[in-house]
């Protein structure tokens, strides 16, 4: 890791901002009428885990040791706006989760640019890679939505 980097911040943010996205697609699929709509944000609240899981692995593995790295400070996640109200429409909740996914990427990018471990890195780019897939899939959520906001909300 470069000087600059303290990992156990880094994997922190990244741990927590995981955590952060898991629970509010998991909110996103409470309130979805479309099951179609309601797996793809279980689906991705089951991805954000394994996510975290990956970090809480990765961390263990580089610094030696068995607990969980805390936030220190603010910000209390890797996400610029995560103290941001929720939107009160189904098309700015998917907004928002839209934003966190590229936010998240831009994290893990700009991360990767910066140390010097091959492997940590690897792993970086392999995490900014998995947040753009996440990105396209809601831009197709929000297409969706957009086309036929009454489908989407009630289902087939």
């Amino acid at each position: 890791m470069t000087k600059d980097i303290d990992l156990e911040q880094v994997m922190a943010l990244a741990i927590r901002g995981e955590e952060d996205a898991k629970d509010y697609y998991l909110s996103v699929a409470r309130e979805v009428g479309n099951e179609l709509a309601k797996a793809k944000f279980e689906a991705l609240a089951k991805e954000e885990d394994s996510h975290r899981m990956m970090l809480l692995y990765m961390y263990k593995r580089l610094s030696g040791r068995d607990s969980v790295p805390t936030v220190k400070g603010s910000p209390k996640t890797h996400e610029e706006h995560s103290f941001v109200p929720r939107p009160n429409t189904m098309e700015g909740i998917v907004e928002l989760a839209l934003e966190r996914e590229r936010q998240a990427q831009r994290f893990y990018k700009d991360l990767a640019a910066k140390v010097d471990d091959d492997k940590v890195r690897r792993v970086l780019e392999y995490l900014a890679d998995i947040e753009r897939g996440h990105e396209v899939s809601l831009e197709a959520e929000l297409n969706a939505l957009r086309r036929d906001a009454d489908w989407y909300a009630k289902g087939i």
